[in-house]
């Protein structure tokens, strides 16, 4: 049963990233949470382990996915090469950064952006303006940002960096197509730093790669590995604007859920 609950978290946010460009994280992170705690793994690693296995799944979402929108044209690879390099810098930060704050800090954190996530998508605010990302300090400061977040909470860089692609390229698909293909560096750097953080750690499950929890990250990737184009497809025929609703109320009712948790 267990590894069936991996499998369709896996689809459904590889489906997600497909069609929004969000990391899948911010569904399979909470999930895994809830989970992990199910099958009684010690709460100080939960969440370390939710994030690390999060983000290792990620890295087969974003080839699946970036091959896809790289297909339809969907990727700007200059805006890539300069919004890269700064976020694995960030991303390295991120997972000494994590490696030093208790699982309860890192679910507060994740519940509290969650939330924000879910309100920024069921608003829908698009940018009242475009620019044109001329101002290249920018995109490295922002692209540090994104892998320090994107790490951080093992969300993947979609979620933070589609909306600030959108006010650049000003085209939706283009933005989620690009957030796609960063995410591949991102999430691969990430996930080897919780790999590394997590070794020698005692009281982690068996068998794990530090805070990679195996088992759950080759049935995630597995399944999202499909999900994640099929969602490129239904992107360019469903009404996204109006499923951004609905997703916004699953991700708000996950982040209170995850708060509540601490109560």
């Amino acid at each position: 049963m267990e590894w069936l609950l991996y499998l369709a978290t896996g689809f459904i946010g590889g489906l997600l990233s497909g069609i929004f460009g969000v990391g899948g994280g911010i569904i399979v992170v909470p999930i895994l949470a809830m989970l992990f705690t199910g099958l009684h793994f010690a709460p100080d690693h939960i969440m370390h382990l939710a994030v690390g296995t999060s983000l290792a799944t990620i890295i087969a979402n974003s080839i699946s996915s970036t091959r896809a929108h790289h297909r339809h044209k969907n990727v700007n690879w200059t805006i890539f090469r300069h919004m890269a390099p700064a976020g694995v810098v960030g991303a390295i930060f991120a997972t000494w950064l994590a490696s030093h704050i208790h699982s309860d800090g890192l679910k507060l954190l994740f519940a509290i952006f969650e939330c924000a996530i879910a309100l920024h998508l069921f608003l829908d605010r698009r940018p009242l303006k475009h620019g044109d990302f001329s101002w290249k300090p920018g995109l490295y400061a922002f692209g540090g940002a994104v892998g320090m977040f994107s790490s951080l909470l093992g969300i993947g860089g979609g979620t933070v960096s589609v909306p600030f692609l959108i006010y650049g390229t000003r085209d939706v698909r283009t933005a989620i197509g690009t957030a796609a293909a960063l995410g591949l560096p991102l999430s691969v750097v990430g996930t080897l730093g919780y790999a590394i953080s997590g070794i020698g750690v005692q009281g982690l499950p068996s068998p794990s790669l530090g805070y990679v929890y195996l088992p759950a990250m080759l049935c995630i990737a597995l399944a999202g590995f499909f999900g994640a184009p099929l969602g490129v497809k239904l992107a360019q025929r469903l009404p996204v604007h109006a499923l951004k609703k609905c997703l916004a109320v699953l991700l708000f009712l996950l982040g209170l859920k995850m708060g509540w948790s601490l109560l």
